[in-house]
């Protein structure tokens, strides 16, 4: 899919126009780009309608500042507010004070004046189509590599639709079990989900990972307190019956969902937790504490309740909600922000 961009300038000069069909419109061109100047637009629409869409759409802007036109300086606010890259240009003797313009009619305004801009002292300036060719070079780079990924994006998110819902969440599994794993974590047969003690660090991490094709509310309270059998409360259990508990820990719970799920609703279900929600990412964040306890036995293995010890652990509580996940690659980068 080709980029657009948007021509704002002064249209019916004699300079401006040649400016653009002799240096602007070949550039773009060449460069497989597609100019839109709505003066010269087929188009039935209304004229005002034809450029606030073409602003929409358009992927960056040349704003040509010569004769001050308060549309080219509307047009280039609007594309700055969708954070449109806006390459400015203009005639020369428009950047110094004219005695004959008292009113600065034909000189950039101030808010503009620390721009980059590319001026031109004529329509056919080599030097200025040499520097539009470059700067163009350095705005479409970027734009290019992700207009390549959203189409890779939306090849994968085609190929993974049609995939029965039990295959889905399969694959997923499969690409959470292989990032758990490079990320250092040891699955805990015994207590359930994965753990990791980086050496000397005296801070455990405990994930967990559940995954459906969609999460409620109710889905999402069952996992706003701590579990009491099993999982970190169990490991920590067993680590301070030997003797090794550690000085923190962190008890991290993945909830995976195919549909998407809105922050509102993790936020109405996790009224504790601070949220943080970022690119189909929802992370809910609390502090807590794990309560542990050891109790001694006697020569013929009775437990001795009377000569119980207990313990507190500090624990980080995070439950990061992964949804409206179109394919396993998309997944898999939400993973390395979570496991980061």
């Amino acid at each position: 899919m080709p980029l657009e961009c948007f021509i704002a300038m002064a249209f019916d000069h004699a300079e401006t126009d040649t400016l653009y069909n002799r240096s602007i419109r070949p550039l773009l061109k060449q460069r497989g780009i597609t100019p839109f100047r709505v003066d010269r637009s087929v188009r039935n629409e209304d004229i005002d309608d034809q450029i606030l869409a073409g602003l929409q759409r358009c992927d960056l802007v040349i704003a040509d500042l010569t004769y001050a036109r308060p549309s080219v300086y509307f047009e280039a606010g609007v594309a700055h507010g969708r954070h449109v890259s806006v390459i400015f240009t203009c005639r020369a003797d428009h950047l110094r004070h004219r005695p004959d313009d008292p009113h600065g009619n034909f000189r950039v305004h101030f808010d503009l004046q620390m721009k980059p801009i590319i001026t031109w002292s004529a329509p056919g300036d080599p030097r200025f189509a040499r520097r539009l060719a470059s700067r163009l070079g350095h705005v479409t780079r970027p734009l290019l590599k992700r207009k390549e990924a959203t189409a890779l994006d939306e090849q994968r998110a085609a190929a993974f639709a049609p995939v029965p819902l039990h295959e889905k969440l399969d694959r997923l599994i499969e690409v959470y079990l292989s990032a758990r794993k490079r990320h250092g974590y040891r699955e805990d047969k015994t207590n359930g989900g994965a753990t990791l003690l980086p050496p000397r660090s005296g801070h455990l991490r405990w994930c967990h990972a559940r995954f459906s094709n969609t999460l409620s509310k109710n889905d999402l309270m069952a996992y706003s307190s701590p579990w009491e059998h099993g999982g970190l409360k169990g490991i920590l259990n067993e680590s301070f019956q030997t003797g090794r508990l550690p000085k923190r820990a962190s008890r991290t719970i993945l909830l995976c969902a195919l549909q998407r799920v809105p922050a509102s609703r993790v936020a109405a279900a996790l009224p504790l937790s601070s949220i943080n929600a970022h690119n189909g990412l929802i992370v809910a964040t609390h502090h807590s504490t794990t309560d542990v306890a050891k109790y001694p036995k006697s020569h013929s293995g009775e437990v001795l309740w009377h000569k119980g010890r207990t313990a507190t652990v500090p624990t980080d509580v995070t439950i990061a909600v992964i949804s409206d996940i179109k394919h396993p690659d998309e997944f898999q980068i939400a993973l390395q922000r979570v496991f980061k």
